[in-house]
This record gives structure tokens, C-alpha cells and sequence, in this order.
């Protein structure tokens, strides 16, 4: 009897080590693969290293469909400070101050709209060379610079008696305007 204990425990440290690179094995081929078909195998790291990458695909993919979506456009209560300019009167054309106005305006980075008294019109944006919050928007022969940050524009109409298209020999008023917007609720 003592023998054979003897002989088992001596053989014992043996069967756990075999059995630790039995584990070892599976643990390098999950999928129960012999050692011959490595190469074709992914080990777990692999495996994980594939799923993080198809992930990172997917999100990719998904950021690059939400930044070709049109931006919302916010609407802004604005109201002109001040507005000045030249009007044809009296034969001659003379520096006056013009009432202000105000007007709604919607903004979507790209396009602003100006509501005022029933008159609807479309500018035109881009951002400016230098600042980021700032926009140039055209329209014809009008103008008007928004900053998002400040929240303040000015405003132009400058075609004046140059179009030929004007209600009057004389041309329609040159018109400077600057003022501040609140966003509407």
C-alpha cells in the first residue's frame, strides 16, 4: 500500500501539469482547432481585437450619417439698435435715420431666414475667414453679418440707385442697420 501511494503522488505533479497545458490549448483555440490549423485560428485576443474594430466601423459609419443631417435651425428674436443711410428727398439724396425694425430670424449654419411684416427673405452663409461664430450671409444686394456668440448682427442694403429695377428713378434708400437677437420661444 505504501508503494503505491508512493507512486501516485510521485506521479501527480505530472497529471497537473499536463492537465494546466490541456487548458493552455483550449485556452489558444476556443473553438476546439488542433495546433496544425493555427494559422486559419483567432485566438481570444483576436477575437476581441476583430469586435472592437467592427465597432469602431459601426460608429464611424453612424457619426458620418448624423454630421451629413441638415442642422436644426434656431429662430431668434432680433431687434435693429440703430439704422441710418441715405434716401432720395427733395431732389437730392440726404442722410436720414430710419425707424427700427424687427424681425425673426432662422438660422441653420448654411441658410438664414429673415420674417418681418410679411416680408420673407433667404440669405445665403458661409462662415467667416477668421472667427469661428461669425457668418457673412448675402442675398442680392443685401447683407448681413450674424455672430452666434455675441448674438448681434448689422445689416446692410447698398444697391440703392444703381438697379434698374427700382420703384423710383432714384433708387431704393442705402440702409445700415446693426442690432441684438434673443433666441424666440
Amino acid at each position: 500500500m505504501k508503494t503505491w501511494l508512493a507512486f501516485r503522488n510521485s506521479r501527480m505533479p505530472m497529471k497537473r501539469a499536463a492537465e494546466r497545458r490541456r487548458l493552455r490549448k483550449l485556452d489558444a483555440y476556443p473553438h476546439g482547432h488542433q495546433q496544425a490549423n493555427a494559422g486559419s485560428i483567432w485566438s481570444r485576443n483576436a477575437e476581441r481585437e476583430a469586435m472592437v474594430s467592427v465597432r469602431l466601423l459601426v460608429l464611424t459609419v453612424v457619426a458620418m450619417f448624423i454630421s451629413a443631417l441638415p442642422a436644426s435651425a434656431k429662430t431668434y428674436d432680433c431687434m435693429e439698435e440703430d439704422a441710418a443711410g441715405f434716401s432720395f428727398k427733395d431732389g437730392s439724396w440726404q442722410q436720414v435715420s430710419f425707424v427700427q425694425k424687427r424681425f425673426l430670424l432662422r438660422f441653420d449654419g448654411k441658410t438664414l431666414v429673415i420674417d418681418s411684416q410679411g416680408e420673407t427673405l433667404s440669405f445665403d452663409c458661409k462662415n467667416s475667414w477668421d472667427e469661428e461664430y461669425l457668418f457673412i450671409c448675402t442675398s442680392n444686394a443685401q447683407a448681413i453679418f450674424f455672430n452666434t456668440a455675441q448674438m448681434a448682427f448689422n445689416r446692410s442694403w447698398l444697391l440703392g440707385r444703381l438697379s434698374e429695377r427700382s420703384p423710383t428713378p432714384t433708387g431704393d434708400s442705402l440702409r445700415i442697420a446693426y442690432g441684438s437677437c434673443k433666441p424666440f420661444d
